[in-house]
């Protein structure tokens, strides 16, 4: 049965096969039983016994401090690995990221600008789409809107869908 050794009162709760103190002599002085009595009461149980269930009383303490203790440490392992996998994913992705742009970009700038190609004007966020092409320079429509424009200040976006 475990006990309240601070309210002196027990808590109603089995706990099997965990050594603990029966109170007694706690008991005896909360329900009044003379000094005297419970002085050789306590002579007679023995300081060994008495110190051996202080001990235990500490080492219960312990025992829950310790696994508090241990399971912070795991939650934190936990979240120290994901996090560790957020940012590996994140690492990937910029590598694959840093691979793949310098070679679709130069493949880009070593294309030629073709009828149906997507285009940008530099400078400018909107993409276009060629129309024709006359010399060194090319029209292009940007939604509704249709422009005249050289063609060295147009950058390839992307090659015409075949």
């Amino acid at each position: 049965m475990l006990y309240d050794a601070e309210r002196m009162q027990p808590l109603y709760r089995l706990s099997i096969g965990s050594p603990g103190s029966s109170f007694a002599v706690e008991v005896a002085r909360r329900i009044g039983l003379p000094e005297d009595i419970i002085v050789d009461s306590s002579a007679k149980m023995g300081e060994d016994f008495i110190n051996m269930d202080n001990f235990l009383q500490s080492i219960a303490r312990d025992k829950l401090y310790w696994e508090d203790k241990r399971k912070e440490i795991t939650a934190i392992e936990h979240k120290v690995i994901e996090a560790r996998a957020i940012e590996a994913a994140g690492s990937l992705e910029s590598s694959k990221d840093k691979a793949v742009n310098p070679v679709k970009k130069q493949s880009l700038e070593n294309a030629v600008i073709e009828k149906g190609d997507s285009v940008k004007l530099d400078g400018q966020p909107t993409v276009g789409v060629i129309l024709e092409l006359q010399g060194k320079q090319a029209t292009v429509a940007f939604g509704m809107m249709r422009s005249t424009v050289a063609l060295k200040r147009l950058t390839l976006v992307s090659k015409k869908r075949k």
